[in-house]
């Protein structure tokens, strides 16, 4: 298998609904708190990335049902036994990061740590895998959006923000509320960017799902109404931005991100007029890559001019 092979695979262009929550928390702890390890943030992109692609390779590999020893993905034939040794060796170069960050940090790191593993695995295995069903987009909205954005936050500042610790066999939480709730609205251009990049995906499936029998929002909602939930998601997110601006949490380079809301929203009623993973499904990928690049170039320009 050639590394062509193993990028095509794991779905390589789909990363940045990983790489950018994780790039634009990144920026933000160092704007917000003036503090940043860059052993932590390698610990943790390796741990990310690794798990992404395990979780894409388990999804594909899962896909290919039946004896047969191959299978075909995008044009490529793939041996069922070597994609099995790339996916265990995704699994411990994941799992190996994420110790070894959680180890250096503490039990918050854990926790999210072990839900993000969770995560992974029942979103495309097990019984009843989450992407076949209606929880799909949510699920993999607050992962990432959320759970990416709010660790790469909390990884530099640390306690300060957030602090977990078990004493006389009591659990104590001790937060920042002002903080902790910057970041959760930080975090929602990405939740309904992420989720609505599933929902696309879902819509332009429907057909084959409802015929292989899943049960994603898109196969037990009309089109109509998820259309309609797919513009209030954007709205949403539009309206945290702005919002974050007005408190003071965003620099006012954040403003670029009305732009930004402009591009999206005509991009997602061109998507929505005739949506087609050929045609214009890749305006929903674009509209997630606006909204994070959006997002980091606010704050690299908050860090060197505000």
């Amino acid at each position: 298998m050639t590394a062509r092979d193993v990028l095509k695979l794991v779905e390589w262009r789909t990363k940045g609904a990983s790489l950018l929550p994780f790039a634009a928390g990144s920026l933000y702890a160092l704007f917000r708190f003036g503090t940043f390890s860059w052993l932590r943030a390698v610990l943790f992109f390796v741990a990310l990335l690794a798990l992404d692609a395990a979780t894409t390779v388990q999804n594909n590999l899962a896909e290919a049902q039946g004896p047969a020893a191959t299978f075909c993905y995008d044009g490529t034939e793939y041996t069922k036994g070597t994609v099995r040794r790339l996916l265990v060796g995704l699994w411990i170069l994941s799992l190996g990061a994420g110790t070894l960050l959680a180890v250096h940090t503490g039990p918050v790191v854990w926790l999210i740590g072990l839900l993000g593993v969770l995560t992974a695995l029942t979103y495309s295995s097990g019984p009843l895998p989450l992407c076949r069903t209606p929880f799909g987009e949510a699920v993999s909205g607050l992962a990432m959006g959320l759970g990416i954005f709010f660790l790469a936050v909390y990884l530099h500042p640390g306690d300060a923000l957030l602090r977990l610790w078990v004493f006389q066999r009591s659990v104590h939480l001790e937060l920042d509320y002002r903080e902790v709730g910057a970041i959760l609205l930080l975090c929602v251009p990405f939740v309904s960017a992420i989720a609505n990049l599933m929902l696309a995906n879902n819509l332009c499936d429907a057909p084959k799902d409802r015929s292989s029998g899943r049960y994603t929002l898109a196969v037990l909602w009309e089109a109509s109404s998820c259309l309609v939930l797919f513009h209030l998601l954007y709205a949403l997110g539009g309206l945290a931005a702005l919002i974050a601006v007005f408190l003071r949490i965003l620099p006012l380079s954040g403003l670029l991100l009305l732009l930004v809301y402009g591009f999206v929203w005509r991009n997602a009623q061109r998507f929505s007029r005739a949506p087609s993973r050929a045609r214009t499904f890749h305006l929903v990928v674009e509209n997630l890559w606006a909204v994070g690049l959006g997002m980091i170039l606010s704050l690299a320009l908050g860090l060197l001019v505000f």
